[in-house]
Formats: structure tokens, C-alpha cells, sequence
């Protein structure tokens, strides 16, 4: 259930930036602060879940709960279709923008770089997923299974707190810089935090390097 609510949430939130600010530049840096709003969330959540599994294993699971609850508050705050303000846009730049088609468009014969594109984020994210839960395991083989939590929590903790300006600053540049040269730099960052995390068990390295 989590991981199928997990792949819900980007598009959604996605698509509702898209209407609310409408292709362009606008839209991009929207969803830097967006992606900035949501690492901060993520270490916040990480951070008041290691200190609450001190307390109680269970109220991780709470603490998730409430945080579902105020999303749910704050999408009431939304315009709907009919009543948000239609942002002014380009006419040259809205006659670029591809309409969707669903995975139709995805496997068309004339969008060979979008499925390579998509085989890429796939690849991605099937190592991206993984990479935590290891250093999670890591971790907790060396240190004990009772600081599993509290490690994790700052691995989390780490990495959200730098991927929160980072995600501002790469929306604010994307119009600017292009797509390709940032996502290659994203794509390359991988490897090299999977080759630095096996060279050493030290904790505060291991840290460091998320």
C-alpha cells in the first residue's frame, strides 16, 4: 500500500503544479521549491521518527498517519479546475509542449528517445531504492539492531538535507542550463555514492557519504 500511494504522489503532484502555473519556466522552478518543500518534510519526518522509536517502536507508524492527515487538509486548500486563474503563457512555447498520451505515446514509434529516457529513470530508481535500505542493513550489522532506527533515521535525515537546496537550485537553473547536463550529473552521483559506501563500516563516514 505504501509503495503503491508512493507512485501516485509525484504525477499527482506533478499535474497539479501543471495547472496551477502551466508549462514554461514558471513550472520548473515551482517544482524545485516543490522537491525543496519535500526534502525538507522527508528529514523532518526522519528526524522526529528517530527520536519517537526511543519512545516506542509504533509511533513511526502515528506519525506517518498524521502526516497523510495533513496532506489531505492541505489539498482542500487547491482551486479547483474551474475556479484557479489561467496563467498567461507563450503561444510559440505552448504549441511545443506535447500533448499525452497515455503509455500509448510512450511505446509510438516516433518517441525512441522518450523510452530510452524512460528506461534510464527505471534503471535509477531500481538502484536508488535499494541503496538505503543497504546502508540501513550495513549499519545495523555493525552497530547493533537496537540503533537500526536512530541510524537510519540520520542517514535520511543527511541526504534530505542536502537534496533540499540542491532541488531549489536545480529548478531555478533548469531553463537555463538545459535538462540533459543536470540529469546526467544526477544519474552520475549514484554510482560514485555506491562505490564510496563500500569502502569503509565507520559510521560517521557512512553518514557523510549519504
Amino acid at each position: 500500500l505504501s509503495g503503491a500511494a508512493a507512485g501516485v504522489f509525484a504525477p499527482a503532484l506533478a499535474a497539479l503544479t501543471l495547472g496551477l502555473t502551466g508549462p514554461g519556466e514558471g513550472f520548473s522552478r515551482r517544482i524545485g521549491r516543490n522537491e525543496m518543500y519535500n526534502h525538507a518534510g522527508n528529514a523532518s519526518a526522519a528526524m522526529l521518527s528517530g527520536i519517537l522509536s526511543a519512545w516506542n517502536k509504533r509511533a513511526v507508524f502515528w506519525l506517518m498517519a498524521f502526516n497523510c492527515f495533513c496532506s489531505l487538509v492541505a489539498v482542500c486548500f487547491v482551486p479547483s479546475a474551474k475556479q484557479q486563474p489561467q496563467p498567461p503563457t507563450d503561444s510559440k512555447k505552448e504549441k511545443a509542449v506535447a500533448v499525452g498520451g497515455g503509455l500509448g505515446s510512450l511505446f509510438g514509434s516516433r518517441n525512441q528517445s522518450l523510452r530510452v529516457f524512460a528506461l534510464c529513470l527505471a534503471l535509477f530508481h531500481l538502484a536508488n531504492a535499494a541503496m538505503l535500505p543497504l546502508v540501513g542493513q550495513k549499519l545495523a550489522a555493525v552497530y547493533g539492531v537496537e540503533h537500526a532506527t536512530m541510524l537510519t533515521s540520520s542517514a535520511i535525515v543527511g541526504a534530505q538535507v542536502v537534496m533540499a537546496p540542491v532541488s531549489r537550485f536545480v529548478g531555478s537553473k533548469t531553463d537555463a542550463w538545459g535538462r540533459r547536463p543536470l540529469l546526467l550529473l544526477g544519474f552520475a552521483a549514484l554510482p560514485i555514492r555506491g562505490c564510496l559506501s563500500s569502502l569503509s563500516d565507520n559510521m560517521y563516514y557512512m553518514l557523510t557519504v549519504q
